[in-house]
């Protein structure tokens, strides 16, 4: 039994040259760097406890869920925070009771927070209940769960969740960090080394915004990689089209992250060509928002707020607790009526790769490890391109005794998604494991 190798959890670290941490930008930008702090992605993910805390954690922080029959206590000991499930049992006793840490909060409060549980060996596990601002505040289903058969403790935080809500992740990198000066401006390495505007990237193109707020949570899928691309290997200053395509132009739906395909539907953004950009309006230093609409309509007879009329405020579709501007700009106010959410949707990958990667991980884990290796084959072929069945591929094979094996398949996972560290050590791993 070869021993020691990692199966594909999710890694928080990945060797990304050239970026440093964001505290060291502070000492020469720190009014820039305090007014980050103050956006949405500068508290777009963050150790719970290091932002003020926004929740109630002692009073009303008990939630019954009926549709799953479950019960979730928020609450707070000491410096640390946790998550309580229990079900009803048939006298009234509390059965199916679990109970996890706290760990991280994503997102930054200013509509919601989801919460995040880190498992001993690494992984990053969503929790199912989100605390909602509107209201005055409140604790409700996180978007996805609010159905019977809802993912509870089981939904992993993936590379593509990171990916638009973190910083880009450096080789000694113990923790993840909220989205810093880097992913708009470059590596900052030789920056600090030397200031100057020379060796930054000073890029206002639409597609640096668009690399995060082009997501969606359609069934289908959304967005691929450019063949060779890693998730974390877009840089400021190139074409997105060079890194990704996408695929949800058509799609009519309005979601939290639905913004810039909005955007991209409107008239006044196709007929600007290419003067309209996120940053005509939104200040990326700031929380600040200034309307620009009179630079083009100087003829206008309507006076006050053009974005209340023009751009309302609607229930996003995938979150139904929650209410965002959008950013379809309607030529004629008033003939387009909120939306009223649809059914929850599952936040689970449930593409039959990713089943049957699962179930090969799973089948692992149990020792299994002659039909783990069957049933992440399958996977493999429903999916080539799926990093986390290769890697889960090597360890069993690994753990079968098959080096070769292990090496081609740590190495092909290495090939589609250079970024996954747990492929770079399992690799390492290999050369010290003795037969």
């Amino acid at each position: 039994m070869w021993l020691g190798i990692w199966i594909a959890v999710s890694p928080l670290v990945a060797a990304e040259p050239g970026y440093v941490s964001a505290r060291a930008c502070t000492p020469c930008h720190s009014r820039v760097a305090e007014s980050i702090a103050h956006t949405g992605m500068g508290r777009s993910l963050h150790a719970v406890g290091s932002q003020p805390s926004i929740e109630d954690w002692e009073r009303r922080n008990t939630l019954h869920h009926a549709a799953s029959k479950r019960t979730f206590v928020m609450s707070k000991r000491g410096d640390e925070f946790f998550y309580l499930r229990y079900q009803d049992g048939p006298k009234g006793e509390r059965i199916n009771v679990v109970e996890k840490r706290i760990d991280y909060v994503l997102g930054s409060g200013n509509h919601a927070r989801s919460y995040v549980h880190r498992t001993p060996d690494g992984r990053l596990l969503g929790l199912p209940v989100a605390w909602y601002s509107a209201k005055g505040g409140y604790w409700g289903m996180a978007p996805g769960y609010d159905r019977a058969d809802h993912a509870d403790y089981r939904r992993e935080i993936n590379g593509n969740c990171r990916f638009c809500h973190t910083a880009y992740p450096r080789v000694e990198q113990k923790e993840p960090e909220a989205i810093d000066c880097q992913r708009c401006h470059g590596p900052g390495e030789a920056h600090v080394a030397a200031p100057s505007r020379a060796n930054i990237v000073i890029d206002r193109k639409i597609g640096l915004c668009l690399q995060c707020h082009l997501q969606s949570t359609s069934q289908h899928e959304w967005m691929t990689r450019v063949e060779g691309r890693g998730l974390f290997s877009f840089r400021p200053g190139e074409a997105l089209a060079s890194y990704a395509r996408h695929h949800d132009e058509d799609n009519p739906a309005f979601e939290v992250n639905h913004a810039g395909y909005r955007l991209l539907r409107s008239v006044c953004f196709r007929q600007s060509r290419g003067s309209l950009t996120c940053t005509t309006c939104h200040d990326p230093h700031s929380r600040q928002v200034t309307p620009a609409c009179s630079s083009c309509h100087k003829d206008s007879k309507h006076g006050g707020d053009c974005v209340a009329c023009h751009m309302p405020k609607r229930i996003a579709e995938d979150a139904p607790h929650v209410t965002m501007t959008d950013h379809l700009i309607a030529r004629r106010p008033g003939r387009r009526l909120p939306l009223k959410p649809s059914a929850p949707r599952p936040v689970m990958d449930s593409t039959p790769a990713a089943l049957l990667n699962r179930r090969g991980e799973a089948l692992y884990r149990q020792g299994r490890v002659g039909e783990a290796i069957l049933i992440l084959r399958q996977a493999i072929a429903e999916n080539p391109d799926l990093p986390e069945a290769h890697i889960n591929l090597g360890a069993a094979l690994a753990a079968r005794g098959d080096r070769k094996g292990a090496e081609a398949a740590f190495r092909e996972a290495i090939r589609i998604a250079p970024e996954y560290t747990a492929a770079h050590r399992n690799l390492k791993l290999l050369e010290k494991i003795v037969h």
